[in-house]
């Protein structure tokens, strides 16, 4: 289950741009990007992300280390910030009762782990036959320009070898990817 609709993926992506650089994708066209320097609106700007503090295990000793970027919210305050950025609705794993945003530095990298019950229940979904979310924004890297739309698709019946590998490589890619 994806958290926004595949109808607002692009302002998603627009948004977390934004979030992460201080400049305004959401607001500005895709053809001017990145857009000019300013401040963000502040109807869905996010709080200032602190850095957090925790001990590292080393060899035999804690060593001091910090999460660039952080910030808390409960689910009615990112699903406000979402919907005045215009995206709506919002779908979150049942039982979600709060948002942790993260971001690294050019020295940190930050690996996210999908929760496991969500991943296990993904896993169970696409061997009884369920279907791989595909967003329609993967469509042009499929197809030629001008031309149809050649849009990949697993077969009715995927051998599950072949589809839990292609999850297994999906997860892969999502929790290492720099978001770049």
């Amino acid at each position: 289950m994806a958290m926004v609709n595949d109808n607002h993926s692009l302002k998603w992506g627009c948004l977390v741009k934004s979030w992460a650089t201080g400049l305004n994708y959401v607001d500005t066209d895709a053809g001017q990007h990145p857009p000019p320097a300013g401040p963000l609106p502040a109807d869905w700007a996010l709080p200032p992300l602190k850095p957090v503090n925790f001990n590292a295990g080393g060899a035999g000793a804690a060593v001091q280390r910090t999460i660039p970027g952080v910030l808390h919210l409960s689910t009615a305050r990112f699903t406000e910030l979402l919907g005045k950025a215009g995206i709506a609705p919002v779908n979150y794993p049942p039982g979600t009762t709060e948002v942790i945003i993260v971001q690294g530095n050019a020295n940190t990298m930050v690996i996210r782990l999908p929760p496991t019950s969500v991943l296990q229940e993904s896993e169970a979904n696409l061997k009884a036959g369920g279907a791989y979310p595909m967003f329609t924004f993967y469509d042009p890297l499929y197809s030629p320009v001008g031309g149809p739309i050649a849009r990949p698709r697993l077969p009715v019946q995927p051998d599950n070898k072949a589809v839990m590998e292609l999850h297994a490589n999906r997860i892969g890619d999502y929790t290492m990817g720099l978001c770049a």
